[in-house]
């Protein structure tokens, strides 16, 4: 099992803060290229949403106006 760094939260108060915050998007940018696939996945998903809910506000707007 691995070990975890534990940073107690008052770091992120302190300059200290920044520099756990730069190592936590430091992270995050070497792990974008696993999560993409299924991050690009739960975008097209929620884009379809997207699409079908200003669908819905139009076709609502429409009937407003009848």
């Amino acid at each position: 099992m691995k070990t975890k760094h534990i940073v107690p939260r008052r770091t992120y108060l302190t300059t200290n803060g920044t520099r756990s915050l730069l190592r936590l998007a430091k992270l995050a940018l070497m792990a974008i290229p696993t999560g993409l696939k299924m991050y690009s996945r739960r975008l097209q998903l929620s884009l379809k949403s997207l699409k079908e809910l200003v669908a819905l506000y139009n076709t609502t707007r429409i009937w407003k106006n009848i």
